[in-house]
C-alpha cells in the first residue's frame, strides 16, 4: 500500500529560567563515552521533504494513525503570526509547572555535544522489529542530534553512568563499519545537496506501525528510519 504523508502545521513555545544554580563541584566529571557500548544501527532514507521557502523542511514531529497506515509529520513552518522572533501568544496553554525527577541527566559541556544541550525524544520500545533496540528507552540530544540509549528493566537511578549512543550506518545489510551519528549523516547530506554543512540539528523521533522508528531534523528535509 502505498504511503500518504499528511503535513500538519505546529507551533510551540518554549522557554527557560532567568536563572540557573550554580555549583562548585561537576557532577558529570566523566563524558559520555564515545564508543564504549554504543549500539550501531542500520538506517535509510525514508523520505526528503520537499524544500520550503528554498530551505529543507522541517519536520518537528511524526505519528501514525492507527489501522490506516497513514503518517502524520509536521512542519514548523506554521501560520500563526510571531509576537517576536522567538514567541507567540498562546490562549490556554496546557501543562503545569513542576519537577519529576529524571532516571538519566547529562551534562550540557559534555564533548559528544555542542557545548549546550535540550533533550528531545521519548520512546519506550518494546517491539521486535528492531532487536538491537529492543527493551530500551530511546532519547535525544536536540541541538548536535545525538540519538541515546538507557536500558528499560530496571530503569536507572539518575546520573549519566547508564546513558549510551545510538550509531548509524547508511543503507541495509551492513557489516556496521563506517557507523555515524545522526549528526555526521545530517552533514554528509548536505554536501552531497550542495550546502554548507550544519553543526544543530535539531532531533525530532517518532514511531510508526509495526515497531518503526523514524528520525526527523530540520537541516536536511530527511526522514530516516532505523532498520533491524
Amino acid at each position: 500500500m502505498r504511503k500518504q504523508i499528511i503535513f500538519v502545521a505546529l507551533v510551540a513555545v518554549l522557554s527557560a529560567p532567568a536563572g540557573l544554580a550554580q555549583s562548585n563541584t561537576d557532577p558529570f566529571s566523566d563524558p559520555i563515552p564515545v564508543t564504549d557500548g554504543a549500539i550501531t544501527v542500520n538506517i535509510r532514507e525514508f523520505e526528503v521533504l520537499p524544500d520550503q521557502r528554498g530551505e529543507p523542511a522541517r519536520p518537528m514531529l511524526l505519528i501514525d494513525e492507527p489501522g490506516t497506515r497513514r503518517l502524520f509529520v509536521s512542519d514548523m513552518y506554521g501560520l500563526l503570526r510571531f509576537l517576536n522572533g522567538r514567541e507567540v501568544s498562546l490562549v490556554d496553554p496546557r501543562g503545569e509547572l513542576g519537577l519529576t525527577y529524571p532516571v538519566v541527566e547529562w551534562g550540557h559541556p559534555d564533548p559528544v555535544l555542542l557545548g549546550g544541550s535540550a533533550a528531545t525524544g521519548l520512546i519506550v520500545y518494546r517491539d521486535k522489529a528492531i532487536p538491537a533496540l529492543r527493551d530500551r528507552i530511546l532519547l535525544g540530544d536536540n541541538p548536535s542530534g545525538e540519538v541515546f540509549h538507557i536500558p528499560l528493566d530496571p530503569v536507572p537511578s539518575g546520573g549519566q553512568d547508564a546513558l549510551r549512543r545510538v550509531l548509524f550506518v547508511l543503507g541495509a545489510g551492513s557489516d556496521g563499519g563506517d557507523a555515524k551519528s545522526l549528526g555526521q549523516l545530517v552533514r554528509d547530506k548536505n554536501r552531497e545537496q550542495g550546502r554548507e554543512p550544519v553543526t544543530r540539528i535539531d532531533l525530532r523521533m517518532g514511531t510508526g506501525p509495526d515497531g518503526r522508528l523514524f528520525l526527523l531534523n530540520k537541516r536536511d528535509g530527511v526522514i530516516r528510519e532505523p532498520l533491524p
